[in-house]
């Protein structure tokens, strides 16, 4: 089984493209959040990966700029155009659509006869005070039979859930994670902190993967292939140009310092 993870877009549609048409024999794609951002074409990025990814998270600036009516940069003129030209560039039925993800997901991939069960976050899952190593009573929980055609994208149970944090895990933190989820997790996914790695806890026979961003910085995306081992992929973006030229022609960001 490949399943293709990528995460934090930030509304970059030109990228996000790029890495999903690459030719890697994937049975399924996944996407961890931040779908919104600054990279300009938040309408186009939300309507592609609807269509063409099996599961679907939001991530903070998904909520914060959605849900909250707030920006979500470190500076006020880029939170006012995250906010405002979000808002204005996505219908209510889009906004609708994302603000019905979840930020974290348990979830078994089946195909054929195999069975791999990942837990599926943004950020950081935390464990509940109530539950020892046991998730699912606030998390949405569905198993995904062969793939067949067309896609689907996860909806999200009612509520927020309390096992997701804004804090980011890097790669020497991993058991902060892995000793946390359920002992028949095979994986865990997580975005968020914009750093690709992957790493395996022999002790709990879990590997956690984290694609990076391919919306901002290296632009980079995953593969997870179940025989083997993990991809770590990075697009040589060829829309490089043309995106900063539409930021630019906005007149109200510093195009250079957000795509880097």
């Amino acid at each position: 089984m490949r399943i293709k993870v990528v995460s934090d877009a930030h509304a970059n549609y030109p990228a996000l493209k790029q890495a999903t048409e690459l030719e890697d024999n994937e049975d399924f794609r996944v996407f961890l959040g931040d779908i919104v951002g600054l990279m300009g074409y938040p309408s186009e990025t939300v309507d592609y990966i609807r269509k063409n990814y099996d599961v679907v998270l939001k991530g903070n600036h998904d909520v914060v700029v959605l849900e909250k009516g707030e920006g979500h940069v470190n500076s006020k003129k880029l939170s006012e155009f995250e906010h405002d030209y979000t808002n204005a560039g996505l219908s209510d039925e889009q906004k609708s659509w994302v603000t019905n993800r979840t930020s974290l997901v348990e979830h078994t991939f089946k195909l054929g006869v195999e069975e791999v069960n990942v837990v599926i976050a943004h950020a950081k899952p935390k464990r509940s005070s109530e539950k020892d190593k046991n998730m699912s009573a606030g998390v949405k929980k569905l198993s995904m039979g062969d793939k067949v055609a067309g896609r689907m994208s996860m909806r999200s149970a009612s509520g927020e859930y309390d096992y997701v944090s804004l804090r980011g895990i890097d790669k020497h933190q991993y058991k902060e994670v892995t000793e946390n989820v359920p002992s028949s997790t095979d994986y865990v996914f997580l975005g968020h902190i914009h750093q690709q790695f992957n790493v395996v806890d022999e002790d709990e026979d879990i590997t956690l993967v984290n694609p990076g961003s391919i919306g901002q910085g290296q632009n980079t995306y995953s593969i997870v292939d179940t025989s083997s081992a993990v991809e770590e992929r990075q697009i040589d973006f060829n829309e490089q140009k043309n995106l900063s030229d539409k930021l630019k022609s906005l007149n109200r960001v510093n195009a250079d310092s957000i795509i880097s």
